[in-house]
């Protein structure tokens, strides 16, 4: 699949996503050449069982991907816990990167609460 380079979105509606085969895709993919790597712009993972794990395997890859515009979280199982992992990510992202957007609607985690702002904060930024 990583040899296609230029896939936009990536769609896994209901599938189990285990923070292994999150990292297999998000990660090891990156670790390969330029030429080789995957590309997504879009990173669809609704009601994929996406827990607080698999959001540090998210951080993680949002460290080193610059072309990720957007991902959708809605209906997992992420609390707090797995929004500041991501906060984390945010924080140490490239420069370069262009991620503008996390939908975490329908999770375990109160969208008005303050690391859900803090996240979106970070995102809107200006810098």
């Amino acid at each position: 699949m990583c040899k296609q380079r230029h896939i936009v979105e990536l769609s896994l509606d209901r599938w189990q996503i285990s923070p292994l085969l999150l990292r297999k895709l998000l990660l090891d993919s990156q670790q390969q050449n330029e030429e080789s790597s995957c590309v997504f712009r879009v990173l669809e993972l609704t009601n994929c069982e996406i827990n607080n794990e698999c959001c540090k395997v998210l951080a993680q890859a949002l460290k080193t991907n610059t072309r990720l515009e957007r991902i959708v979280l809605r209906k997992n199982k992420i609390s707090d816990v797995g929004v500041n992992h991501l906060i984390g990510g945010v924080e140490e992202m490239s420069p370069q990167s262009v991620l503008q957007w996390i939908d975490l609607e329908e999770n375990e985690v109160d969208m008005d609460s303050a690391t859900v702002k803090a996240l979106n904060s970070l995102l809107r930024r200006d810098d």
